[in-house]
């Protein structure tokens, strides 16, 4: 049985917590400057952290996905 290790999932969700902060962050500032492209910017980061956060909770879940299969 194939695990991963939980510092692996752990570093994928802590990214996916750091690239939500940040980004909102760019948020922010892009409404201080009233800029569309540090929002753009920002709206970016933000979205990068749906697939970190995928990920992690997939090779958390892993085993219990295949042994349904």
């Amino acid at each position: 049985m194939q695990r991963s290790a939980p510092a692996a999932t752990r570093g994928l969700y802590l990214l996916a917590i750091l690239l939500i902060l940040v980004g909102f962050g760019f948020e922010i500032y892009a409404v201080t400057v009233n800029s569309w492209a540090v929002f753009r910017i920002g709206l970016g980061i933000f979205l990068l952290s749906i697939p970190c956060a995928a990920l992690g909770w997939y090779l958390r879940h892993r085993d219990a996905i295949r042994a349904r299969r």
